[in-house]
């Protein structure tokens, strides 16, 4: 071993790891040498042997008292290549077990700390130590399958079983197969053994297990059928359905309480293999484990107040697809370190899904760091200006922490894309406002069965004619129950779940044939703009479906307006671009809706076949009519620079309406004009147009 290499005195030994540590072991990998050393009070450590070999340690040390799934478990932690992946993102790593070998069964931790700063695993420090008298405070993976579900009909056999077991296990009783489904059901996740009768008169242990192995998530649950002797076909049937093992009546005490133990150690030890503790990127647990040590750290301490913190970072693919894998991995790291570091009372955390984290929060009233923290964070990232935004929900009690991180996720939906807002608190507004999304989702279908979206026009005033010139289709939805309801209520969510193609398309479809019974009708038809939204333009044949339905209906293509939106095109611009390009080349009058209030304004003037800029509300609001330099008279001169007519909308008073008319805007939108209106009211103003 080359001792000179590095400085490992007991007392460094000591300052790595804490009294508690039994045994202590320094590991050179390279050699593939560990000298160890026993800890047996607070002066006294001594060199327990001499120099021995890495698998020596482990044999001799740790996994002595060990036979079968345990010791295999261990064995499977302490490989180099594993210890490895656990140690890139933390200077240590520790690990609870239990070992069966000892009577009573004890507990022990493990902790490894990584001696080297630079890449790599070379030399370590691992600690032994006993926490039996934790073991009731810490969860314990073993514990939370120690139910056992007994499905007999016979009342005696049911109190014979509990009788047996219920000094090692919880004891679940049903009196048939369709009662123990219903209890499975509640309780699968804590369940270690089933026990089934196959005869009972009412859902048998055929049909239970028949049933019971067509539910995946059931598979892990040993299933031990209680037979009678010489029933080798009843018992190779049960074998196809699903059962592990069996016992015979009448029942042997001992034969059932070791086949049951048996079998219980089975499932805990396959869990514990297939799944990993720790998420190797962060250090933070995996979702699996931080749910179940959440859920215990409150279940036993219902004295105390808990929140559930959840964090979310923005456009994280954009982050990995622009900056490679390594730089979001190095984010991840950095965003869990500040959470843990500046989020008072973070207890312990979890990685619940790619850039989702969650933390436990010990904390008498609902506590975060203040914004110029949150910004600090984000400024001082990995790559500037990071967007992490923050879900809190108050744990309740009865509540399951799946549930609660479920809830704090939906918090931060609330607040996406809203910038300078980083976090929000679960409450009822928020629960309200889901439920509110929910029903119109339900209801969204049968809406456009029932005709229930109405298209109402917003005119257009032409300034230099000082008639209606125009107008833009808006769509209304007016429900039986809930009444009128304002679409920004409702087209956010129909963006998100795609649901608004069928709703544009149906738009669309009802401005062609209005447009055409008014032309029937002999009134002079103005042109209609109609919405096109991002989700549309996912569609290969957009242009060709406006171009047949136009067709369709026998309509100048001039008399339709395309607008598309700035954030619309940030999305996917060349796709975007060519399905402009076919539109306006077969006659389609093309309008950028929103114009001044994206990012990308100046390259879509740039990238875009384009002959109307509708100019956002804001930047009339924000106006000061007393200046020549405002962006309203920047974004005027720069399209008639560009031969672009401009349509300022949210026109609302006199002064706002001179104002654009002096700086030569050419349509007028806005209430100043008028609101939207129903088909029958504008196409009557048509007719004194």
């Amino acid at each position: 071993m080359h001792a000179e290499r590095k400085d490992f005195s007991i007392q460094n030994l000591l300052m790595l790891l804490s009294s508690n540590y039994e045994f202590i072991f320094y590991v050179d990998f390279d050699t593939d040498e560990v000298v160890p050393y026993h800890f047996a009070g607070n002066s006294d450590i001594q060199q327990e042997s001499a120099r021995i070999t890495y698998r020596e340690m482990t044999d001799n040390f740790i996994t002595c008292k060990m036979t079968g799934a345990e010791r295999k478990e261990i064995e499977n932690i302490l490989k180099k290549d594993h210890l490895d992946r656990h140690l890139r993102a933390k200077k240590y790593y520790t690990y609870d077990f239990r070992c069966s070998g000892y009577d009573p069964e004890r507990y022990f931790r493990i902790k490894i700390v990584n001696m080297d700063e630079t890449d790599g695993l070379h030399h370590a420090v691992i600690g032994l130590a006993n926490i039996d008298n934790e073991k009731h405070s810490r969860i314990d993976f073993y514990k939370s399958g120690r139910k056992i579900l007994v499905i007999e009909d016979n009342e005696i056999n049911r109190e014979i079983l509990t009788e047996i077991l219920s000094d090692m296990y919880t004891v679940i009783t049903a009196e048939n197969g369709n009662e123990g489904f219903e209890i499975l059901s509640e309780y699968a996740e804590d369940i270690a053994v089933i026990i089934t009768n196959l005869e009972m008169p009412v859902y048998n242990g055929y049909e239970f297990l028949e049933r019971f192995s067509s539910v995946r998530q059931y598979s892990a649950i040993p299933v031990l059928v209680v037979t009678t002797t010489n029933q080798t076909e009843a018992e190779i049937k049960c074998l196809q359905l699903g059962a592990t093992d069996f016992i015979v009546k009448p029942y042997n005490r001992e034969v059932v309480r070791n086949r049951v133990k048996s079998l219980a150690r089975l499932k805990e030890s396959s869990a514990m293999l297939n799944a990993l503790e720790k998420d190797n990127l962060t250090g933070l647990y995996t979702k699996e484990f931080f749910i179940r040590y959440a859920q215990e750290k409150i279940d036993c301490n219902p004295d105390k107040k808990y929140c559930i913190v959840c964090s979310d970072i923005e456009n994280f693919k954009v982050i990995n697809d622009k900056y490679g894998l390594k730089t979001g991995d190095d984010i991840l790291i950095y965003i869990s370190d500040q959470i843990k570091k500046n989020f008072p009372g973070i207890i312990f955390g979890g990685r619940i899904n790619g850039d989702i984290f969650a933390f436990l929060q010990e904390t008498d009233e609902i506590s975060y760091p203040d914004k110029e923290t949150i910004e600090y964070i984000s400024k001082h990232a990995p790559v500037i200006s990071v967007s992490v935004k923050f879900g809190i929900y108050p744990a309740e009690c009865g509540r399951s922490v799946q549930h609660m991180t479920d809830r704090a996720v939906m918090a931060i939906n609330q607040i996406k894309n809203v910038y300078g807002k980083y976090v929000a608190v679960y409450d009822n507004k928020i629960r309200e406002g889901l439920m509110k999304q929910q029903q119109i989702i339900d209801n969204m279908q049968d809406a456009l069965e029932k005709r229930q979206f109405k298209v109402y026009y917003q005119p257009k005033h032409e300034i230099s004619s000082d008639k209606t010139s125009g107008a833009e289709a808006l769509v209304r939805w007016i429900h039986p129950v809930l009444g009128f309801m304002n679409p920004g209520l409702f087209i956010d969510i129909f963006e998100k779940n795609g649901f608004i193609t069928q709703l544009d398309e149906y738009v669309w479809n009802e401005v062609c044939s209005s447009m055409a019974r008014w032309r029937n009708s002999g009134i002079d038809i103005v042109p209609v703009s109609i919405n096109v939204s991002r989700r549309d333009f996912e569609k290969d044949d957009l242009a060709e479906e406006i171009i047949n339905l136009v067709d369709s209906y026998s309509l100048p293509h001039d008399y339709l307006h395309i607008e598309v939106t700035e954030s619309a095109y940030s999305d996917n611009p060349k796709k975007i671009e060519k399905t402009i390009e076919k539109l306006h080349d077969a006659g389609f009058i093309i309008e950028l809706d929103d114009f001044g209030t994206g990012y990308s304004s100046l390259a879509v003037l740039n990238s875009m076949k384009l002959d109307i800029l509708k100019l956002d509300m804001s930047l009339i609001k924000q106006d000061i009519s007393s200046s020549d330099r405002s962006a309203l008279v920047f974004a005027i001169k720069l399209a008639q620079m560009l031969g672009l007519k401009t349509v300022a909308e949210g026109v609302e008073n006199s002064e706002q309406c001179e104002r654009v008319k002096s700086l030569g805007c050419d349509y007028i939108q806005g209430y100043f004009y008028s609101r939207p209106v129903p088909e029958e009211e504008f196409m009557e103003s048509l007719k004194f147009n």
